[in-house]
């Protein structure tokens, strides 16, 4: 669903982690949700290593950033809760996916 949806508007890196999102989204809604770290889907989505050298987990945090950036201005994802630390703590942010057609909220974040 999702290709067919994004695949002119995104590219393939942007699109690796839509297709991740989308396989481990949970809910039953026709707008799934999911709740995952940067660190996670740069290493899982991406292939990316987030362990041991500075440089290269700097690296693949920005290359995460990008392609959500691409991801939220197509309307494919939106925020729905960002992560908090603290004693009320949400680690990893929560976010809404649009697989079928983009977000109609044009306050996307």
């Amino acid at each position: 669903r999702a290709y067919a949806t994004y695949a002119a508007a995104i590219d393939a890196h942007a699109m690796r982690l839509l297709a991740y999102m989308a396989c481990v989204a949970g809910g039953t809604e026709a707008e799934p949700w999911v709740a995952v770290t940067a660190e996670v889907l740069a290493e899982c989505a991406l292939g990316r290593t987030v362990n041991g050298d500075p440089a290269a987990r700097a690296a693949a945090l920005r290359s995460v950033g990008r392609a959500m950036a691409k991801l939220r201005a197509a309307g494919a994802i939106r925020t729905a809760e960002r992560a908090r630390t603290g004693v009320d703590a949400v680690p990893p942010t929560r976010y809404r996916l649009y697989l079928d057609a983009p977000s109609r909220d044009e306050g996307r974040a």
